[in-house]
């Protein structure tokens, strides 16, 4: 009995349509009225970060009393901390936080690790903000005569 050959694929007949990969975007149901346009996350951040920056505080106190100074996961808690201060505009904590994490990031997970990198952004950020926060700003300048 002779076996019955394949089509070759120019003569195979188009894929079914349900099998087919949309082409357009679903739209998108309609808005209400009172519905802000964006999210109000950033409205409300200035309301939060005070207590999120105890949060983190009271987080990085007991990682460094029950894992130790050096545990990955107490370096992170610094880091959360770290950024939450600077959310507050404690820039000089934040720096000095960013520079401890990053010394700690270097001597326990080496130069070229991910998370110390990572660390070395976030210390150049810091640094990189305290320096424009000491800088006047052009209308603060004196008046030219």
């Amino acid at each position: 009995m002779a076996r019955a050959r394949r089509a070759p694929a120019s003569r195979r007949p188009p894929p079914s349509e349900p099998h087919r990969l949309r082409t357009r975007p679903r739209p998108r149901p309609p808005r209400h009225p009172q519905q802000p346009q964006r999210p109000r996350q950033h409205a409300e951040r200035p309301r939060r970060a005070p207590a999120a920056a105890q949060l983190h505080q009271r987080n990085l106190t007991d990682r460094e009393r029950v894992l130790g100074h050096d545990h990955p996961d107490t370096l992170s808690s610094r880091s959360n901390l770290a950024n939450a201060l600077f959310e507050l505009d404690e820039h000089r904590q934040a720096t000095e936080l960013h520079r401890q994490n990053l010394t700690d990031h270097e001597r326990v997970l080496g130069h070229d690790h991910p998370h110390t990198l990572n660390s070395r952004h976030n210390l150049a950020n810091a640094r990189a903000r305290l320096a424009e926060v000491g800088r006047r700003r052009w209308w603060q300048l004196p008046r030219r005569r």
